[in-house]
């Protein structure tokens, strides 16, 4: 989703979408934007028997991006 936004941003700054990309990372928690694979985690591990006594929640997956 964020592909076309880094693009933006990097027009906008002169730089190529590797290097705003790798400045969107840098600012992150875990260092890395979120991949598909990473919700599909999520997901399996609402449904699955581990996941006991979480219920009516909403699970932000987003390696500590913050869009206000």
């Amino acid at each position: 989703m964020a592909r076309e936004s880094i693009q933006r941003m990097a027009d906008a700054q002169g730089l190529t979408y590797d290097e705003c990309h790798a400045q969107q990372c840098a600012v992150l928690p875990t260092g890395r934007m979120s991949a598909p694979e990473d919700m599909a985690d999520a997901v399996m591990w609402m449904i699955s028997e581990n996941q006991k006594g979480m219920t009516g929640q909403g699970v932000d997956v987003n390696n500590g991006s913050w869009m206000s």
